[in-house]
C-alpha cells in the first residue's frame, strides 16, 4: 500500500514531463514554405490581389460544398496538387448568437437576429497554400465551376537551389547555373593549361637557342685555337 502511494508522485511527474516534451516539440516544429494568396470580392467581382512565397502553416484541405469557391494548384502536366474551398463573407457581426452558425464556423444569416450583423459589398480572404516546387498554375473557380482567375506561379520555384525539370539556365540562372558555368570553368582550365604549355615551350625553345649559340661560340673558339697552332 505504501509502496503504491510512493510511486504515484513519480508517475504524475513522468506524465507531466511527457506532456511538456510533446508541447515543446510541437511548438518547435518549423514553419514550411507556402503561397500566401490574397483574394478580394467587390460587388461579386473577384480579383487576385497578391501571391507571395512566405514561411508559415498552410490551410488544411477540406470538403468542397456546392456553393464554395475552389482554389487549385496545378503542375506543368495539369495534375492537381492541391485543392482548397473558400467563401467570401459579406456580413460583419455585431453580436452573433450560436443560432447563426450551422457548420464548420459557417454562418446562416437567416437564423440571426435583425441587428446582429451588417451586410457589406466587399470581402477579402487570405489563404495559405502549400508550396510545390513543380507548380505551374494557381486557378480559382466559381461555385459553378467557371474559371475566373489563373496565375502562373512557376517563377516561385526559382531560387530553391534545385534545377527543376521546367527550369533552364535562361529561365532560372540561380538554380540552373551549374551546367552553364561548368562549361565556362572547363574552358577556363583548358585555356590555362594551353597558356602554361605555351610558356614551357617558349622557355624550352629559349634554352635550346642558348645552347645552340653556346655551341657555335665554342666551335669558333676551337677553330681559332687550331688556327693559332
Amino acid at each position: 500500500m505504501l509502496g503504491g502511494l510512493s510511486r504515484k508522485p513519480y508517475a504524475i511527474s513522468l506524465a507531466l514531463l511527457l506532456v511538456i516534451l510533446i508541447i515543446g516539440v510541437g511548438s518547435a516544429l518549423p514553419a514550411s514554405k507556402m503561397y500566401k494568396v490574397k483574394l478580394s470580392s467587390v460587388n461579386g467581382e473577384v480579383d487576385l490581389d497578391s501571391v507571395d512565397l512566405v514561411e508559415g502553416y498552410p490551410n488544411l484541405p477540406s470538403r468542397v460544398f456546392p456553393d464554395d469557391y475552389v482554389l487549385r494548384v496545378y503542375s506543368f502536366d495539369e495534375e492537381v496538387y492541391y485543392e482548397l474551398p473558400t467563401r467570401f463573407s459579406y456580413e460583419v457581426f455585431l453580436s452573433a448568437g450560436e443560432e447563426c452558425f450551422i457548420r464548420d464556423g459557417l454562418v446562416e444569416t437567416t437564423k440571426c437576429g435583425e441587428k446582429s450583423y451588417v451586410e457589406m459589398n466587399d470581402s477579402v480572404v487570405v489563404l495559405g497554400v502549400p508550396y510545390f516546387p513543380n507548380a505551374k498554375f494557381l486557378r480559382f473557380y466559381e461555385p459553378n465551376g467557371r474559371l475566373i482567375i489563373e496565375k502562373d506561379i512557376s517563377s516561385f520555384s526559382c531560387g530553391n537551389n534545385v534545377c527543376d525539370s521546367h527550369e533552364t539556365a535562361n529561365s532560372c540562372l540561380q538554380d540552373c547555373a551549374r551546367g552553364k558555368y561548368v562549361f565556362y570553368k572547363v574552358m577556363l582550365v583548358f585555356g590555362l593549361i594551353l597558356f602554361i604549355l605555351a610558356i614551357l615551350v617558349f622557355i624550352f625553345w629559349e634554352k635550346h637557342l642558348e645552347r645552340k649559340d653556346i655551341k657555335e661560340k665554342i666551335t669558333k673558339i676551337c677553330r681559332w685555337l687550331k688556327w693559332q697552332n
